[in-house]
């Protein structure tokens, strides 16, 4: 399982995270939250969940920029983004 970044066309945050095996599981993931699959733009993963949930994560949003993460393997600040 990995996280993933699910850009969503028209919502407030640009997109959410979604854990799931694949970017077709996590778009997949984002139609049964209700959004449009039209809506559904770039899956990229994610380094750490971010806030928005599409789906239940168990784990707390680490990610602050993710936007910016999306696609990379570790998080691109040279400092914590809580500091």
């Amino acid at each position: 399982m990995a996280f993933y970044w699910v850009e969503i066309k028209g919502s407030a945050r640009g997109g959410g995270t979604a854990q799931a095996d694949s970017a077709d599981a996590a778009k997949a993931i984002a139609v049964q939250a209700g959004h449009d699959e039209s809506a559904i733009g770039r899956v990229r993963t994610l380094p750490y969940p971010a806030n928005p949930y599409l789906n239940e994560i168990g784990w707390p949003d680490f990610c602050y920029q993710p936007e910016t993460c999306a696609g990379k393997h570790s998080c691109q600040a040279r400092r914590a983004c809580t500091e």
